[in-house]
């Protein structure tokens, strides 16, 4: 039952993150130099090298997941214990 609540946590938790960054200046201005330094790699990479670095941002991307997956309960986790006076 347990794996159930987070999973349901977890489509909730990614739909709440989505609308947190799209609000967020400072995010947006982060996304926004880094798309620009992406574009200037590009122009100067090979493209072996461009494909190497693709595979890395899909790397950290994955990482980033978990961590906020991670976090998000994590922070839930210590929210009920708070609660309840665990």
């Amino acid at each position: 039952m347990e794996d159930n609540i987070f999973d349901d946590l977890e489509m909730i938790m990614s739909d709440r993150i989505s609308i947190a960054y799209s609000k967020n200046e400072q995010y947006q201005k982060a996304i926004s130099e880094e798309k620009e330094l992406y574009e200037r790699l590009k122009n100067i990479l090979t493209e072996q090298q461009q494909e190497l670095l693709q595979l890395y941002f899909e790397s950290i991307s994955a990482t980033t997941a978990i961590c906020e997956k991670v976090s998000y309960i994590q922070g839930i986790r210590d929210f009920v214990k708070i609660l309840y006076h665990e």
